[in-house]
This record gives C-alpha cells, sequence and structure tokens, in this order.
C-alpha cells in the first residue's frame, strides 16, 4: 500500500512517531555528552581535593613540627627558670629569718638593693620572679605559635 494514499491520521501519527523517536534519540545523546562533562568535572575535582589535602597534611605536619621545636624551646627555658629559682632559694637559706623588731630609720632610707630582706621576703620575691619569667616565657611561646600559624595560613 502506497503511503501517500494513506489516510491523513496515520500521516499525522507516523509524523509525530517519527518526531518523537528524533527527540527522545536527542535527548539520549545530550544525556550522554552532559555525563561525559560532568565524569570529567568530577575527577577534575576529586583530584584538585586530593592535592588540596595533601598540602594541608604536609602544612600541617611542619606547623606542628615548628610548634613542637618552639615548645621544647620554651619548656627548657622553664627548666633553666626554675634552676636558678632553686639555687637562689638554696643560697637564701643562710639569711636570717625575719625579725620582730622594726627595722631602723637608716635602713629605710638608704638605696634599695634587697642585702637587708629578711629569707621569707627574699624567697617570696625570687619565687614571683620565677613565676613571672615563667609567664613571660610561655607568653614568647603563644606568640611564637600564633605567628607560625598566621604565616602558615597566609601562604
Amino acid at each position: 500500500m502506497n503511503p501517500l494514499l494513506w489516510p491523513a491520521t496515520y500521516r499525522i501519527g507516523l509524523y509525530g512517531a517519527f518526531v518523537l523517536a528524533l527527540f527522545f534519540a536527542g535527548w539520549y545523546v545530550n544525556g550522554m555528552r552532559w555525563d561525559a562533562k560532568y565524569k570529567g568535572l568530577e575527577s577534575a575535582y576529586a583530584k584538585a581535593a586530593t592535592l588540596a589535602e595533601e598540602k594541608a597534611r604536609r602544612e600541617t605536619a611542619q606547623l606542628q613540627t615548628a610548634i613542637e621545636a618552639e615548645r621544647t624551646t620554651k619548656d627548657e627555658h622553664i627548666q633553666a627558670i626554675t634552676a636558678r629559682l632553686d639555687i637562689a632559694l638554696g643560697q637564701l637559706r643562710v639569711r636570717p629569718s625575719r625579725s620582730t623588731t622594726q627595722a631602723p630609720a637608716a635602713c629605710a632610707s638608704s638605696p634599695a638593693t634587697g642585702a637587708q630582706l629578711s629569707r621569707e621576703d627574699a624567697e617570696f620575691l625570687a619565687r614571683e620572679a620565677a613565676r613571672a619569667d615563667a609567664i613571660s616565657a610561655r607568653l614568647l611561646y603563644c606568640e611564637a605559635a600564633y605567628e607560625s600559624a598566621r604565616r602558615a595560613l597566609a601562604d
């Protein structure tokens, strides 16, 4: 049977089916192209994320190494302060203890060298000076750790 002689409804239906088949074929081909593009982007992003993680791990390890070195330096400094304090306290044990009598007026007007301090007062001041030095060492450690972290983040 000649397709030209078919009724118009058959021809319209055939043309519609043909257009519909072309539409779905185009949809399928375009979907494959988008899938390929998406998979390419996905692999590129995964590679970039892996490289970024490796870089972050290296920088973190370097930062931890630097901070650990600063911490070791701080601990050694505080141990030296403690050793000096122990030596000073040992030397102060030979000083006379605090007297119950009042200090003479000449002592109050002379320059203060600390030589006239009693053992308890000198120990108190030595401990406070050592405590202040230890706090200063901890502060310097915190500042150095902060600067190391800031430099690492700035790079």
